[in-house]
């Protein structure tokens, strides 16, 4: 049964390269594809987007001083986007090269 899942996944990352997000996030969303794997590009996209917010705290601080009302609010919603987007995009771009299925 997952011998075709599996076919198809391989023949799906070969064709599509490496950055085939919207297989990707197909695959993220399949309940057939195991756990494991998903949460491990979860977690690395995690990662990314903790070593981006690390390098841009300098940055929202200049802006938040710059722009003493609207600083700090855009601030909030753009990390909250970058909370969410980030890891699913890294985690749809990994999901094709990590997706193993039983055999």
């Amino acid at each position: 049964m997952y011998k075709p899942i599996a076919h198809a996944v391989a023949r799906h990352a070969h064709d599509r390269g490496w950055l085939d997000l919207r297989g990707g996030f197909r695959l993220l969303t399949d309940r057939r594809v195991s756990i494991g794997p998903k949460l491990a590009s979860l977690g690395i996209g995690i990662a990314v987007t903790a070593a981006l917010e690390l390098f841009e705290v300098p940055l929202e601080a200049v802006v938040a001083v710059l722009l003493p009302l609207v600083g700090p609010v855009l601030d909030l919603a753009i990390d909250g986007a970058e909370f969410v987007l980030i890891p699913l995009l890294v985690a749809s771009a990994l999901m094709p090269r990590f997706a193993r299925t039983r055999s």
